[in-house]
């Protein structure tokens, strides 16, 4: 595995913005973050999306070769990198923004793991349509970036479906929003839909506000078609946490 090592200055610039104890420079650490046999000069774990947005506007700055990841499940999806200085990791953007069960709506960090997602909205009935891959670990925002689907998209759809905005850092550093939680409310172009399944190339995600699907009620009203076998399952796993079944 090839690596490289950053100057002291570089070094100091990263443990200025994040903290010393976010910056990962040792072989052990970096060993988690290979893509294709090549391991960064060093990994960051930003905690807000201001220092998500000073870590790009630095990498800029100085040419670095920045790769965005969460919980490191999908790396080997898409062309491995020629260069790769610095992994920017997520995971410490794991907070839930806004949660309004009674309008179906969800925002949260890019951080946030899918298997809590799971069990926040199985306790209002309610729960995201992706059992996919690796799902006991994936976070939100490598979901989205990484653009994988779930068996169940013939029956609810895909990411493109339910996602509603975005927040995210552009290459050059500036942290910007696309759509929002409120559809008439929204103008402009879907930029946010863009960057499901572009693997980062297009930005980094730090938020995204999304909506849900209820769980029906397992007696439906005689007007109204009964739940099917799969919506049933979905719905009755999803409070057993069910992603950690592969």
């Amino acid at each position: 595995m090839t690596s490289s090592a950053f100057s002291p200055s570089v070094t100091s610039r990263l443990s200025e913005i994040v903290g010393a104890t976010n910056v990962a420079s040792d072989f052990a650490q970096l060993a988690t973050y290979e893509i294709d046999r090549k391991l960064p000069a060093a990994a960051v774990r930003p905690g807000s999306s201001e220092e998500v947005a000073e870590i790009v506007k630095f990498a800029a700055a100085e040419r670095l070769a920045l790769v965005a990841t969460g919980a490191r499940t999908k790396l080997g999806i898409g062309c491995a990198p020629t260069r790769y200085d610095l992994a920017l990791d997520m995971t410490r953007l794991n907070k839930v923004i806004a949660h309004d069960p009674g309008d179906l709506t969800l925002s949260v960090e890019a951080g946030v793991p899918l298997a809590k997602l799971v069990q926040i909205l199985a306790e209002h009935r309610q729960f995201l349509p992706l059992p996919v891959p690796f799902a006991n670990r994936t976070t939100i925002g490598g979901l989205i970036a990484s653009g994988v689907d779930s068996p169940l998209r013939q029956f609810y759809g895909t990411a493109r479906d339910f996602l509603l905005g975005m927040e995210y850092v552009t290459g050059e550093g500036v942290a910007t929003k696309s759509g929002g939680r409120v559809v008439k409310n929204v103008t402009g172009y879907d930029i946010h839909k863009l960057m499901i399944g572009a693997l980062g190339t297009l930005g980094v995600i730090t938020r995204v506000i999304s909506r849900r699907s209820p769980c029906h009620s397992p007696r439906a009203a005689s007007s109204r078609a009964s739940p099917s076998p799969k919506t049933r399952w979905t719905c009755a796993t999803a409070s057993r946490d069910p992603l950690s079944r592969r």
